[in-house]
């Protein structure tokens, strides 16, 4: 898929098959879990499955998880934490475009571990906290599904 000094990360498939999406690192999965380099910058990239270099679609701080949903529909979607970690972002991602609108902001904790992934009609988003996370750090937020269309 892609070779170089970078770490990469969550390689996902494009709702039309076309191109494989995924991230880009100069600090390794553990390195960030740890705080090393903490927002030292991601590229979210694509690349043809077919074959051919890697494309930057867009830099960010520090990229959380990319999720698309199933054709028909064609939203994909990433997510963002504050410099701060007190933040979770989910924006629209366009493949060719970058980072769209923003479908929502949630407060979070700033040790939470959290992840999310859109339906596969793209209506919807599924939002979970880890559990040993809320253990650890007392957080307590429960689940929550929320609608892919509402801002």
């Amino acid at each position: 898929m892609a070779a170089g000094p970078d770490d990469y990360f969550l390689p996902r498939l494009s709702p039309d098959g076309a191109w494989v999406i995924f991230g880009a690192s100069p600090t390794t999965i553990a390195g960030r879990h740890y705080g090393e380099n903490r927002g030292s910058g991601d590229r979210l990239m694509r690349v043809p499955v077919g074959g051919g270099s890697p494309q930057t679609i867009l830099q960010v701080v520090e990229a959380g998880n990319i999720s698309c949903a199933r054709p028909p529909s064609e939203l994909c979607a990433l997510s963002e934490r504050s410099k701060d970690l007190k933040k979770l972002t989910i924006s629209v991602l366009d493949l060719l475009k970058g980072k769209g609108r923003d479908l929502f902001a949630l407060d979070v904790h700033p040790g939470g571990l959290y992840n999310w992934m859109i339906s596969p009609d793209g209506s919807r988003i599924v939002f979970m906290e880890s559990v040993l996370a809320r253990a650890a750090f007392g957080c307590s937020r429960s689940t929550v599904s929320r609608s892919a269309r509402s801002s």
